[in-house]
């Protein structure tokens, strides 16, 4: 039951791949055969392009040179983010909630799936979401930099974490610019 309700969430979370939200990725079905580990989603990166689409357009500032918000929560709470946090927040559908928020001068995305994993499927899991968050690792960056053309705040930082169902994390990293 437990590969049945993997494979839906990999299934789904790749049609949400397609609307531009979390990519997902199958096993492979020979590398699976051969271990005894236990089945789970295999989780890239997410796309960070709604908060760089926004950002790309040229920053509005006042004449003596300030930035457009004083903070990463004030910039994540203006009328141009909510829609665009909107989006990336229902893109979760059944499979897991995704908030975002300001903590600090870090914006988060903070995923959490709805089904609670096994100590040995969340080590199955940590492994490929560190992989997929090193590899993703510019991107966050960019994003960091893209904000902090935004906000008075210094040192803004970009961090994802993922939670298994009963909110632990199962991994999390900050990116700076």
């Amino acid at each position: 039951m437990k590969k049945i309700l993997a494979l839906s969430i990999v299934l789904l979370l790749v049609c949400l791949t397609a609307a531009g939200c979390t990519l997902i990725r199958p096993k492979n079905s020979a590398t699976e055969a051969a271990t005894s580990a236990p089945t789970a989603p295999v989780i890239a990166e997410p796309t960070l392009a709604p908060v760089e689409a926004v950002t790309s357009a040229p920053v509005d500032t006042t004449p003596n040179g300030d930035k457009k918000y004083a903070t990463v929560e004030e910039y994540i709470a203006s009328d141009e983010m909510k829609e665009n946090i909107a989006s990336i927040e229902s893109a979760g559908g059944d499979t897991m909630t995704i908030k975002v928020y300001a903590e600090g001068s870090s914006m988060v995305y903070d995923y959490m799936f709805t089904e609670t994993y096994d100590a040995a499927t969340v080590a199955v899991m940590k492994t490929s979401l560190d992989t997929s968050l090193d590899t993703g690792a510019e991107t966050y960056e960019t994003t960091a930099s893209v904000i902090q053309e935004q906000v008075e705040e210094e040192d803004v930082s970009v961090t994802i974490i993922y939670r298994n169902g009963d909110g632990s994390v199962i991994t999390q990293k900050t990116f700076e610019q």
